[in-house]
């Protein structure tokens, strides 16, 4: 459900999600639909990569918020962490998707050939990536618990487990939002839908998914999208760079979002 959920709220569109295991040691999962490759679009992966463990700590912890919360929830999410470290490294590291940060592909190889032998990072840089992704989960937690009330997650989570399974519209409707009818990606758009208006043929029907308000804080998709942009810019740049982040905790984002 917070996988499903946290793409909803962000715009990244899925194909099903199921809650019951389809075979032997494999858990629930979501099915994402199209690949967003755009920096916005893999920040939303990350985020719907850590909504599973944020879900955990808001269930399985009497004190969700707290660092120990951590120590009461499974190793499930175990698959989550690792897609998210390497959306996270791949922005860092190879697409340069840091704001404070420089241009460059580390991999040292050009197809087959291996064009330069970079030596592997430093632990202290292993240790900000962990610190980031602690973060960015820390603020989720915060902001689901903001967003909905215990109740309403514990009606949704019931009634998802009761069907097993659930496609995108079907999803949507559990959670009292209307679905567009496209699969056109719904994350954060760049300026090149003004700029090239006239010639571009815009969706009506994806403009007023995206003008639908959500949950407690009554954001729309592009608003959170906006918001948990610069909750990731400013972490990033809090263990990255000099720079003071203009968002420094989960409070002053929500304080923010609200």
């Amino acid at each position: 459900f917070g996988h499903a959920y946290a793409s909803l709220m962000l715009g990244v569109r899925i194909n099903h999600v199921v809650v019951v295991s389809p075979k032997q040691g494999v858990g629930g999962f979501v099915s994402y639909s199209g690949q967003d490759s755009s920096a916005t679009g893999l920040m939303a992966r990350i985020y719907t990569a850590l909504a599973s463990r944020a879900m955990e700590r808001i269930f399985l912890s009497e004190n969700p918020l707290a660092p120990e919360a951590v120590m009461d929830i499974t190793a499930g999410p175990s698959s989550d962490i690792l897609q998210a470290t390497k959306l996270l490294f791949n922005m860092l590291h190879e697409l340069g998707f840091n704001p404070g940060g420089g241009t460059m592909e580390r991999m040292g190889f050009d197809g087959p050939f291996r064009y330069a032998n970079f030596s592997d990072l430093p632990t202290e840089q292993i240790d900000k990536l962990g610190r980031v992704l602690r973060e960015i989960e820390d603020f989720m937690v915060a902001d689901f618990m903001g967003m909905q009330s215990r109740k309403w997650y514990i009606e949704k989570i019931t009634e998802l487990a009761r069907e097993g399974a659930m496609d995108e519209k079907q999803f949507y409707k559990l959670v009292g939002r209307e679905h567009p009818k496209s699969k056109e990606s719904m994350t954060r758009q760049s300026l090149i839908e003004k700029d090239f208006a006239k010639v571009v043929r815009s969706n009506p029907e994806l403009k007023k998914a995206l003008k639908q308000k959500i949950g407690l804080f009554n954001r729309t998709t592009l608003e959170s999208a906006d918001l948990y942009q610069q909750v990731f810019i400013g972490i990033l740049k809090k263990h990255f760079s000099n720079d003071e982040p203009k968002v420094g905790s989960c409070e002053q984002a929500l304080r923010t979002a609200s």
